[in-house]
Formats: structure tokens, sequence, C-alpha cells
């Protein structure tokens, strides 16, 4: 079975710089990114397998979002299916 365990840090840069950070900014005033943000630094490690990795990310693609922060179904295709390469593996 493949490894779907990322680091923080290969998890955050498999999302556009520009997009991480408008989230981020909005967490102050989104409960709903809050609580995403929150999880991420709550977490040791992040498993891309996880309904509740998969759940938030996809909802990241809904048109009530403002451009600067929604994903498109590339970008959350990069973030969620990509193969888990050897320097973003976490090892813990």
């Amino acid at each position: 079975m493949a490894n779907t365990r990322l680091t923080r840090l290969a998890f955050k840069k498999r999302f556009p710089a520009s997009k991480w950070k408008a989230a981020r900014a909005a967490s102050a005033t989104n409960i709903d990114l809050a609580d995403f943000f929150e999880d991420f630094d709550l977490a040791t490690y992040i498993d891309i397998a996880r309904q509740d990795v998969i759940d938030p990310v996809n909802a990241l693609m809904l048109a009530a979002w403002p451009v600067e922060i929604r994903l498109t179904q590339e970008e959350s295709d990069a973030v969620l299916l990509e193969p888990v390469q050897p320097i973003e593996e976490f090892h813990g």
C-alpha cells in the first residue's frame, strides 16, 4: 500500500502559495477555515487518505469561496491525489 502520510510542510507546499496565504488570512474571520488550519496546526502529519482531510480540501473548490481561496479541480487533485514523494514522507 502506498504511503499517504505527508509532513505538514509537504502538505502546505502542495497548495498554490497565494491561495494558502489568502485562506490562512481569511481564517481569522471564517470558522470553517479556522477549523481547517487548527487541525493542520495540531497535526503531527497529514494523511491525505483520511476523509477528514479529503472533505475540507474538496470543500475549498466550492463556488462560495472567493477566487483568491477557491481551488480548481486540478489544484485539489495535486493536493490529494499526487503520489507521496520520498521528500514529502512523514517518518515518525
